[in-house]
This record gives C-alpha cells, structure tokens and sequence, in this order.
C-alpha cells in the first residue's frame, strides 16, 4: 500500500513531555515494524502535505515518549472548542480534535510529582477523572504521590472534600508505590457525631482513596494515611502507658469501598488509618495476600462507652468476599471486622500483637474460617458475637481457629442480654494454648434466647494462666464440646443456669487437677 504524505503534528505534553512529539498518519503494521528503529534512531517526523484533509484519516499514531509503544490519536466528537483541549488526551490540529487513546494512564502525564512533598491530589484525580471505563492506572514503584488535603475551612460534606475518587471500573497497577496524605485532623470547635457536621472543617470520613461501581483490579497497593504511633488515650482523652499503636484524631479510611461489585486486591499493604480497608454494601470482593497494620484510634470521637479504636478491614453489609493469606500487626480493635449484615466470607490468615481483639464476627452468617492469631494485648483473639438487637442472627460460622498468648480468652462466643436472636451453627476446630482467662469462653448473658446448635472440638495446652481454668461455659447453651485439656488446673468450668438440654462434652484430660467445676444452678451432660 502506497503510504500516505507525512504531516506535521507537533505538541506538547505536560511534566515529562516537555519535548515536541511529532506524529504520522500510517497503517498501523507499518509503526509497529518500525517501532525498533525509533529506538535506535529517536527520530521524529517530519513532513507535510497541506493538500490532504485530515479529517479523512479515522486514526493516527505517535510515539509514547515513556514506553515508546505506538499510541492510537483519533479525531473525536467528545469535545467540540478549545476550552477542553488539554494537550493530554485532547488536542488539536488545524481544524480538528483528536484524542489519544492510551495503554494506560499515569499520574505524571498530568502533573504529578511524586516526591513525597508536592500536593499530587489535583494531578491524581484529573487522571481518575479522565480515564475511560475499564482503563489501566500505572503509578511509578519508586514514587511516594501525597494528598495535602489543602480544603481547610468552612465544613463540607466528606465526599466532596479532596478525596481521591473513582465510580467506573478500572485497573490500578500500584506497583508498590506509596500513597499517603497529610496527618488527618480533627476540629474541636465543631461537636461530636457521625459526621462531625458543623462549621468548621474536619478530616472525619475521609479516605486516601474511594471507589464504587463494578469490575476493579487493584495490585500492589501501599497505603498509609499518616496516623502517627504513639499513647493510646483513655475515654477522658488523657494519655495511657499503652504505646506503639497508631493514635490519630479522627475516623477516616485507607481504601473505601463502597456499592462495588466483582473486585480484585492482590498482594497490597493498607497501613495507619482508622479502618486502612473498609469495604460497605459489597458482593464479590476477593482479596489475596492482604497486610493490615496500624489501625488507629480516633481519639476526638471516644464516647463513654467506645474507645473509638479502629479495625484493619471491615465488612459492613457485604457478601460474597474472600480474604486469602491476610497479615495483621497491631491493629487496635481487631484485624479483621465482620460486623454487620454481611454474609457468605471466606476468611484466611493471621495477626499478631492486636490489642482488643485479632477477628471479630458481629451479626453475620455463613462465615468459613481458617484464622491464627497469637499476643492479643488487651483482649480476645476470636469474638464471635450474637445478634445487636433488630438485626440477621449470628449463624453458621464454621472453620479452624488457633490461638495462643491472648490476654484473656483464646476464643470468645458471646450472646448479649440485649439481643433478639439465638446464635447458633456454630462449628468449629480450635487450638488455644497460653490464654490467661480461659482457651475458651462461651457466654449467653440472654434470658430470652440460647446459643444452640453448638459443635466444637477444642484442644486446650495450659490454658488459664491467670485463671487455672482451660474452658468455660455460662448458662443456656446447646450443643456438644470435644477435645482435650493439657494442663489445667480445671478443664471444663458451668456457670449458670443451664437450659433444659444442656450442652454435651467428652473431653480427655492430661495433667489436669479437676476435671469438671459445675456450679448447683447449672447443668452438663458428660459424654
């Protein structure tokens, strides 16, 4: 085919394409056999023909000065004057617009810096705003890009404050680069609520990054929101002798997920936030090899009866999500938070060193397990929780639990006195050795309601270091408990009043003083 007149068309692009990059009108066979020679020569085109019209060609292509690949440029109707030609994705040439189509967006081709210092939110958010739906971000692995949150001021509502946002399916290639933000701030003239709604500005549910919609990737995340380590601090605000936790002033979020369907996370980081994943009104969200660390307290939002400690992932009225191979490390009130409305959660992993609990399950169903959790400072290392009153039973939770070295409880299944549901189905493998309360707790603080249908297998090594009881059982509770008991100086403890079937055991003991410690009011049928 007899090739086509060459025509100058020269701009500019913005940071990194600050050289003329020049463009040809050819097949696309012909750029692409000719892509080793741009290499070699880094030549430009030159050439004009002032006879052809360029409306007749549908497409062009020029060399990406980052990549050196062919870029497709088309003449669009999208925008028809000036004003939105940005010399990024739209320009112009002579009489027409054109715009160029892609492999993927970066956050340099529109202004950003990232170097840690420099505002990058504008140059960012241009970028998500540009992309089309399903579009590749490519961020640069050994960039630190920086949201100064510079909308200090009268008060806003969150989602319009400068929160980098996307509500159309893409592709984000972190490839470990660093996303962080200014330390998030708290406005003590403006008084205490969900929101914090008031005069003044304030950092309370904001994110680093926010998304909705359908069909995202994210790979290679690492986010970290800036809340510093430090003292916890007690509900009157005033500094305890709990250090190395991350202590910020208010509630935000690493990554938000809200309203989303069918998302994929691998091998990403979520650091030094309140809630560094917080996922909300989701199906089909599958995470593989997940790290959470560092969720905050937020200390302005303390209550009498609410430390405001933040949690390294929470579900919240979700189904249909997988966490594979998560890591936690010092989260504050757990590493993983199921609580509430959600259903059918795979969850797999490990934490270590979390203060109140390491997972939680809180008004959910259908939730399979296979969780390790060791050093719980101040707590639990696996809360399951009954129904809060008005809400889906606590059910089905099925699974394999390890857990060792918990300040009080290896495993905790708990139903409230204000609750309006049994907690039931509860089936599970578990291993605790070192707790010092109790390997295992099961407690029904209810007089309405029974924790049924219980099938438990737990093998207790010297569990009760503070207590000398290896597991313990409270009032009406249903069900059948097996194992063993290492080291103890009681192995099954019955608190209580005791329904009219009540639970079953068949526990072999080892190295244990008493076998059995039931009290006159409560039942227990020894297998």
């Amino acid at each position: 085919m007899k090739p086509f007149f060459l025509v100058v068309l020269s701009f500019f692009l913005i940071n990194n394409f600050a050289s003329a990059t020049f463009l040809r009108f050819e097949d696309k066979s012909q750029i692409l056999n000719k892509k080793n020679d741009r290499r070699k020569t880094n030549r430009s085109f030159t050439g004009t023909d002032k006879n052809k019209n360029l409306s007749a060609h549908k497409t062009l292509y020029f060399a990406d000065k980052f990549t050196n690949e062919p870029v497709k440029a088309k003449i669009t109707y999208e925008i028809k004057n000036n004003n939105q030609v940005d010399n990024i994705l739209f320009f112009k040439s002579e009489n027409n617009f054109y715009k160029r189509i892609y492999a993927y967006l970066t956050p340099e081709m529109f202004g950003a810096k990232g170097n840690g210092v420099v505002d990058d939110y504008r140059a960012i958010q241009n970028m998500l705003d540009a992309g089309e739906e399903g579009c590749t971000f490519w961020f640069d692995k050994k960039k630190i890009y920086y949201n100064a949150f510079n909308n200090k001021g009268v008060w806003i509502l969150p989602l319009k404050r400068n929160i980098w946002q996307r509500h159309k399916s893409a592709k984000f290639l972190f490839n470990g680069a660093k996303l962080t933000r200014r330390l998030p701030e708290w406005n003590d003239k403006n008084t205490k609520s969900d929101y914090n709604k008031g005069a003044f500005y304030t950092d309370d549910h904001t994110a680093l990054l926010y998304i909705t919609g359908n069909n995202y990737v994210i790979d290679q995340a690492n986010f970290n929101s800036n809340v510093a380590i430090g003292k916890l601090v007690d509900i009157k605000g005033q500094e305890t002798s709990v250090k190395d936790y991350a202590v910020g002033t208010c509630l935000e979020m690493g990554l938000w997920i809200n309203d989303c369907t069918n998302i994929k996370i691998t091998d990403s980081q979520f650091t030094n936030s309140v809630f560094p994943v917080y996922v909300s009104n989701c199906k089909n969200i599958n995470f593989d090899n997940l790290t959470l660390k560092y969720a905050a307290q937020a200390s302005s939002r303390i209550h009498s009866d609410d430390l405001a400690f933040g949690g390294g992932i929470k579900l919240i009225n979700s189904s249909l999500i997988t966490l594979n191979n998560v890591n936690g490390y010092r989260n504050l009130n757990d590493t993983v938070e199921i609580e509430t409305l959600n259903k059918d959660i795979t969850v797999n992993g490990q934490s270590e060193f979390d203060y109140s609990n390491s997972l939680v399950i809180i008004s959910s169903q259908n939730i399979k397990l296979n969780w390790t959790t060791s050093n719980i400072v101040n707590g639990t290392g696996v809360l399951i929780k009954g129904s809060k009153p008005n809400e889906v039973a606590t059910r089905n939770i099925s699974g394999k639990v390890t857990a060792s070295n918990a300040s009080w409880c290896g495993v905790l299944i708990w139903l409230d006195k204000n609750t309006s549901n049994n907690l039931s189905d509860i089936n599970l493998n578990i291993i605790t050795s070192k707790n010092a309360y109790a390997g295992l707790f099961v407690n029904n603080e209810s007089d309405a309601f029974t924790i049924t249908d219980l099938n438990l297998n737990h093998e207790s090594t010297d569990d009760g270091t503070a207590s000398g009881v290896s597991r313990l059982f409270k009032n009406s509770i249903e069900g059948i408990c097996q194992g063993s008991t290492t080291n103890a100086d009681t192995s099954v403890k019955v608190m209580g009043k005791s329904s009219k079937n009540p639970l079953s055991v068949k526990i072999k003991n080892y190295n244990v003083r008493a076998a059995y410690n039931i009290e006159k009011t409560a039942k227990l049928k020894i297998l």
